[in-house]
């Protein structure tokens, strides 16, 4: 059953990517993932960190999940600090969510995770890029 559920996830993470739109200034398409991650938290609870991790693998290994391409040189782009950072949330997100069970913590932790997600993507942008830290500010976290 939990594959069954994980499974689904990465082709619920995998749709999303899909679903995307690009902002003039910005090489990072906005998409529907992050939302599909904090679901996964909620409905698989610490196995959640076997989406992301099965999610990045397949995407390595070249089947067609990631917004617009393939493999390990995706990753390498403007956007693999943001699928890294999908990683790191959902491990903040797995400590945290079940500490308490009210709205406003939710929308706490889910506010931080996604925090931990753009400064790991902004992060990456200044890494690949080189640029400086207020332009990647501007193309990889304004969006």
């Amino acid at each position: 059953m939990l594959e069954l559920k994980i499974g689904l996830f990465i082709i619920l993470l995998s749709v999303s990517s899909k679903v995307r739109f690009y902002l003039p200034y910005s090489p990072v398409p906005v998409t529907f993932q992050t939302l599909v991650v904090y679901l996964s938290v909620l409905f698989l609870g610490r196995k959640a960190l076997y989406l992301q991790l099965s999610y990045i693998m397949l995407g390595i290994l070249g089947a067609p999940v990631f917004s617009a391409g393939v493999g390990i040189m995706y990753l390498a782009g403007p956007t693999g600090g943001y699928i890294l950072g999908f990683l790191f949330a959902s491990l903040l997100l797995v400590k945290l969510v079940p500490l308490r069970k009210s709205l406003l913590w939710f929308i706490l932790c889910f506010s931080l995770a996604d925090l931990v997600i753009l400064i790991s993507g902004l992060l990456w942008i200044v890494f690949i890029t080189r640029l400086s830290f207020s332009k990647a500010l501007y193309i990889g976290i304004m969006p």
